[in-house]
């Protein structure tokens, strides 16, 4: 057969076409196009990425979720944040594999809430986070109940005003919430108790505000538990035309009298309406409740508390204490009085008689005293008390003569408090207490105890303390309690000492300057010692002629919408702070968990400052709004340099995990108000 011609320019073609391939081969192997045999390609990677399957399920789905881009072998941090915003972690532990992908399952319970899910995974090494977005299919939340607030009987109000805060709006019924008070300069105050919600999900909050409270715009939030619903109320503290409180005391009417008197006592400083809790303290040391298992209140506009108690029969004789503490202001008053033994006791029983030679002289002496009315050869033991009706111990025994006498010597050690002490012999047999009252005073009269000077300034006022009863050159540690009760430790720039100690005497001097933005109100200077454990508490009193300042402003105050707000905060302890918004409804914006990292974050300056901005929107609520600034706690740094090797990185991201661990972060939040007009 002839071909035809057709038929020969198809076969010249397939020739050429072998034949170029051919070529391209041989020139693809010469310029080292191919691989090498036994290499393998070596992707580098573009940062995290994450899928997952399937994309969109009904509760009970199982998602199969994984992340590529990650360091090998490193953990990974994961959780959920649902429909709604409320952020769950997740109880497993996901690691990265060798080729840095980690793959973990999350299966939707059967109560999940219907709609748009995100799972968020976080590099430990390098603290990127990748968001794999999903939907899990069924009921949709309900449209989100706006918050109801209300603050009764006034949103203003001055020092001991009684409010009453009530919330509603996504609480669960009988819900527990909590809840705490931002204060004008961003501190945190919580609240004694707990509240839970009632079975229309509505919270109630009665609350009584302190009479040190600071002058400014308060906050009184709530948080649900179980719904993370999330309400803010403002307020103000007014203090103008508000005189502070006179230094707290106590009063004992009569001091002294024998078994039967009806003492009369009164104690103040008190927070108004707090529950106190009274105790006795006898001549011997021991405790006796006032009135067990009875609550008592102070008085709910003066914070003060007056009672009555009544000498029994059987008293023994001798310095009791009568101390009263308040349960929430922890102000504590230990108020001395005497039980003599002026009628005779209804027992024909004889008591012992002790005498004490001399009745009165100063710390380090030595007192001489002499018993009788014991048996004959009874063991006799005895003790001092001292004033803070302590007993010291004592392991010495006496045997009584054959009158039933005994006599014993006991020096008062320089370290002492002075004051009223007493001595108590008890014999074995008969179980006979006898007792006596001397006196320790202070050599050379100095003053007992504590003392400050001025009892009351203003700030830049240099205040001077005087405190005793310690050891004889002991260490001194000193704090102070400011008006809201959080010890804050300081340096004290002493007179004289580059170290706070005492003297022989067990006696200490220092001084301190109150500084210009420190509060007004009541304050308490510490002092414990080192070795002995002695302590004692000076009262003074802070008086403020203007209001402290704020640490954060914003411009203006108030603005249609469109206006663009100026923000500033200063002293903010860490460098990063986030920030966001309570409507006039209570809600809180954003409400996108999503991009809060990246929108919502703050970079705080060198001196603790941040400036922001924040615009209104066209559709902005009327009324009064919240913008909040809390700081950010800061992961320690990594020391790159030891990536390289997988042993050494392993060691130090275990050593940045513990930093984080032992870390001690100071939080603060600021609440700004403003308003949209």
């Amino acid at each position: 057969m002839i071909p035809c011609a057709g038929e020969g320019l198809r076969r010249r073609t397939v020739v050429m076409m072998l034949v170029l391939v051919t070529a391209l081969v041989l020139v693809g192997l010469g310029a080292g196009v191919l691989p090498a045999r036994g290499a393998e390609p070596v992707l580098e990677p573009d940062g995290l990425s994450g899928t997952v399957e399937p994309m969109q399920g009904p509760p009970g789905t199982v998602f199969a979720f994984r992340v590529m881009g990650l360091v090998p072998n490193e953990r990974v941090g994961t959780w959920l944040v649902d429909p709604r915003g409320g952020q769950h972690d997740l109880e497993e532990q996901v690691f990265a594999d060798g080729t840095g992908q980690a793959s973990w399952t999350w299966a939707a319970p059967g109560d999940a809430y219907g709609g748009a899910w995100t799972m968020h995974g976080r590099s430990f090494a390098t603290r990127e986070e990748v968001i794999v977005s999903f939907v899990v299919e069924g009921e949709a939340i309900p449209h989100t109940r706006q918050a109801s607030t209300m603050v009764l009987p006034d949103a203003s109000g001055e020092p001991g005003t009684t409010f009453t805060f009530v919330a509603r709006g996504e609480f669960q019924p009988w819900e527990q919430v909590g809840s705490w008070f931002i204060q004008p300069d961003g501190t945190r105050l919580d609240a004694d108790q707990g509240i839970s919600a009632d079975g229309n999900g509505q919270i109630y909050r009665v609350w009584t505000a302190p009479m040190d409270a600071m002058e400014g715009d308060w906050v009184f939030r709530a948080r649900g538990i179980n719904t993370l619903f999330q309400v803010d109320i403002a307020f103000h503290i007014d203090r103008s035309g508000y005189t502070l409180p006179p230094v707290p005391g106590y009063e004992v009417a009569p001091a002294r009298g024998p078994r039967g008197t009806v003492f009369w006592f009164r104690a103040d400083g008190f927070v108004p309406g707090e529950r106190v809790g009274m105790w006795l303290i006898l001549p011997d040391g021991r405790r006796q409740d006032y009135r067990p298992r009875e609550w008592m209140f102070a008085d709910a506009e003066r914070g003060e508390f007056v009672w009555e108690w009544t000498a029994p029969a059987d008293a023994p004789t001798g310095s009791w204490t009568m101390a009263i503490r308040g349960v929430s202001s922890r102000v504590q008053w230990n108020i001395p009085f005497v039980i003599e033994d002026v009628v005779a006791a209804p027992t024909p029983v004889p008591q012992p008689a002790l005498w004490v030679v001399p009745e009165r002289a100063p710390r380090g002496s030595t007192f001489r005293f002499a018993v009788s009315g014991y048996l004959p050869g009874e063991k006799v033991f005895f003790w001092a008390v001292n004033p803070d009706g302590r007993p010291v111990p004592n392991h010495r025994e006496l045997e009584a003569d054959e009158q039933g006498a005994a006599a014993w010597e006991w020096t008062v050690e320089p370290d002492e408090p002075p004051g009223r002490w007493v001595m108590v012999s008890r014999g074995d047999v008969g179980r006979q207490e006898g007792q006596v009252t001397f006196e320790v005073t202070a050599p050379e009269g100095l003053p007992d105890a504590v003392r400050v000077e001025p009892a009351r300034g203003t700030p830049s006022t240099t205040f001077h303390f005087f405190a005793s009863g310690f050891s004889a050159r002991e260490e001194v540690d000193i704090w102070l309690t400011g008006p809201h009760e959080e010890p804050r430790r300081f340096d004290v720039s002493f007179d004289v000492r580059e170290d706070l100690r005492t003297d022989e005497q067990g006696q200490v001097w220092w001084s301190w300057t109150a500084p210009e933005n420190v509060p007004g109100g009541t304050w308490q200077m510490t002092a414990r010692g080192a070795d002995s454990r002695v302590e004692r508490v000076v009262v003074f009193g802070m008086v403020r002629e203007t209001p402290l300042p704020l640490p954060y402003s914003v411009s203006p105050a108030s603005g249609p919408p469109g206006t663009v707000f100026h923000f500033s905060a200063e002293d903010v302890p860490t460098a990063r702070a986030a920030f966001w918004l309570t409507a006039p409804d209570g809600s809180v914006i954003p409400t996108d968990h999503t991009d809060f990292r990246e929108r919502w974050t703050l970079t705080v300056g060198d001196d603790g400052v941040v400036a922001w901005d924040w615009t209104a929107p066209p559709d902005a609520q009327r009324g009064v709004w919240l913008m909040v600034l809390r700081n950010r706690s800061e992961d320690p740094a990594l020391d790159w340099s030891r990536a390289d090797d997988p042993e050494e990185w392993e060691h130090e991201l275990a050593r940045s995990a513990e930093a984080r661990r032992d870390s001690v972060i100071e939080f603060r939040e600021y609440v700004i108000r403003f308003t949209v007009e």
